[in-house]
């Protein structure tokens, strides 16, 4: 649960950066939280983990639409940076997803793991 919570992080901490670096374009980039969701991958979590899944998780269906809105409605076209759920407005996230320097030493590393070439006009980190 430990590295599952650590990985949300990261997801926030680069989504956040990535609508910094890209904000003079016409690119948005945001998180989207879909919540408890039926799927495989809770196969392998905690058998109380599994139960409670089975309990309140929902079908795929409406979460898979909600993530089409997100994608392609124009109400929310301009937006970026923000973090959504279902509900259609933007969430909170916890400070430290935040913070600009550890966006940035997130960026750093991802960078060092998989170099990608920069193009001239793209901004560069602050």
């Amino acid at each position: 649960m430990q590295a599952f919570g650590a990985s949300k992080a990261a997801n926030l901490l680069f989504t956040y950066d990535l609508a910094h670096r890209l904000a003079s374009s016409n690119v948005t980039v945001n998180a989207f939280y879909p919540g408890i969701v039926k799927t495989s991958l809770m196969r392998e979590a905690p058998v109380p983990l599994r139960w409670l899944n089975s309990l309140f998780g929902q079908s795929p269906e409406p979460v898979a639409q909600s993530v089409v809105y997100y994608a392609s409605s124009p109400d929310v076209q301009a937006m970026t940076g923000l973090f959504f759920n279902k509900g259609r407005q933007p969430m909170d996230s916890s400070p430290y997803t935040k913070d600009r320097a550890v966006q940035q030493q997130l960026w750093e590393a991802s960078m060092a793991l998989a170099p990608l070439k920069v193009e001239s006009g793209e901004e560069q980190p602050d």
